[in-house]
């Protein structure tokens, strides 16, 4: 039993490949709930990035962004489960409603830290460039959905 020959060891990059990424202990139902989780998960990701816990922190902006397009979603009553098609069509249909064909455009920064987590590509110097649109980004969301 003192042996590791035989098990498998899931690495935390391999987890995130196979947990839905709304994996939480209690899901948010209401705008204001996935605002609050989007606000908790970007200070949270700040503090990883501060750490240099890079993979973390991509995986941490990554949810938070979830939660942001989630929340701007339920405060105007479309359909979204979390899902990368549900996240993307609520991004493409925020663009086409208010007008500004930069959102999806936006949304790529943020959806690239997803990559990320699972394969690590990013550089620091884009880990810090992407970072600041991702997060400017998600505050955006917020302010449309509060």
């Amino acid at each position: 039993m003192g042996s590791s020959q035989g098990r498998m060891i899931i690495r935390p990059r391999n987890l995130l490949r196979h947990t839905p990424i709304m994996a939480t202990e209690a899901t948010p139902v209401t705008a204001s709930d996935h605002a609050r989780a989007a606000w908790d998960m970007l200070a949270e990701s700040d503090r990883q990035f501060a750490a240099r816990r890079h993979l973390q922190a991509s995986a941490t902006l990554w949810k938070a962004t979830a939660h942001a397009v989630m929340a701007v979603a339920a405060h105007r009553g479309w359909p979204c489960d979390g899902s990368r098609r549900d996240l993307r069509l609520a991004v493409e249909r925020l663009g086409e409603e208010t007008g500004n064909e930069l959102i999806p455009s936006k949304y790529i920064y943020a959806e690239t830290f997803r990559e990320n987590a699972e394969t690590d590509f990013m550089e620091y110097r884009s880990l810090a460039y992407d970072g600041a649109r991702a997060r400017d980004f998600i505050r955006s969301l917020l302010t449309m959905a509060c």
